[in-house]
């Protein structure tokens, strides 16, 4: 799973899987702070793709963002985020998110429903470097961090697809899930997946000390990751802050269909100045 932390406090510590091909995160990192009324998402843009031609392979660096916003629900992604057929994880989640069902139930729809381009883009990335263990398995292929404000407060589903290897030369599944309130003990929570072990050392050296409705908090963490990881984690960095009035966007970073509103901190292009 997602490494999930009740106040600072480690719960369950997986890593999302490190991918790349054809265009895919690799090593990205997202961070979710969750209150009773309120939610923090954000993420780096950085991507790696990797594609393969007559000339071998070739890796390229990107941005992309990894922050999908409907009217009632965010998004946030980290794994293999497309395939050479044209497929892109944040745009198929953008189409398929299911406002009118409860926020558990749309999540496990999207996860079931993102498994088989999923399994195409594993066939590919297998066949581009067939050489290379990319996709590991036992660790997950697509991570899916969900909030919402429903009946009265703010919840967060995570889903996971996992990779079990190949059966038949067919890649196989399975979705690791985590429901806050629920499965989670309390409202208030940090959650991260991608890389992110300067996050979890952090957090634990620092416990008791999250803040939690802070953006320059959550700015903090992405910018903790990249600096510990600069070839593969980078910015701009995107910021969505959401309560029961919706959803608003503090910073850009890589999302250009991002909607500004002024919530505590000017926003500028790029990322946040503390």
């Amino acid at each position: 799973m997602s490494k999930v932390y009740h106040c600072a406090v480690a719960g369950t510590l997986t890593l999302v899987a490190c991918l790349c091909l054809p265009l895919c995160a690799s090593a990205t990192v997202i961070i979710v702070l969750q209150t009773k009324e309120r939610v923090l998402m954000g993420a780096d843009s950085r991507v790696i793709s990797l594609r393969a031609g007559t000339e071998g392979q070739a890796a390229t660096t990107g941005k992309m963002c990894k922050i999908v916003q409907t009217p009632r629900t965010a998004v946030a992604i980290a794994g293999i985020l497309g395939n050479q057929s044209g497929f892109e994880s944040a745009s198929f989640l953008q189409e398929h998110v299911a406002e009118d069902l409860p926020l558990e139930q749309a999540a496990d729809n999207l996860a079931k429903e993102m498994a088989a381009p999923l399994r195409l883009a594993i066939l590919e990335l297998e066949h581009a470097a067939p050489d290379q263990s990319l996709v590991q398995s036992g660790r997950p292929a697509l991570s899916m961090i969900m909030s919402r404000f429903e009946k009265g407060f703010m919840k967060t589903a995570v889903r996971e697809l996992v990779y079990l290897g190949s059966v038949s030369g067919s890649p196989q599944f399975r979705i690791d899930s985590q429901n806050c309130p629920g499965s989670c003990r309390g409202l208030n929570m940090v959650f991260a997946a991608g890389t992110t072990d300067a996050v979890t050392k952090f957090l634990l050296s620092h416990s008791g000390r999250s803040r939690l409705k802070d953006p320059a908090f959550a700015l903090r963490l992405l910018r903790l990751e990249a600096d510990a990881e600069p070839d593969t984690v980078g910015p701009p960095f995107s910021i969505l802050e959401g309560d029961r009035k919706g959803f608003r966007w503090l910073t850009q970073g890589a999302c250009p269909n991002a909607e500004f509103a002024v919530s505590g901190m000017p926003p500028v292009h790029g990322g946040m100045k503390q």
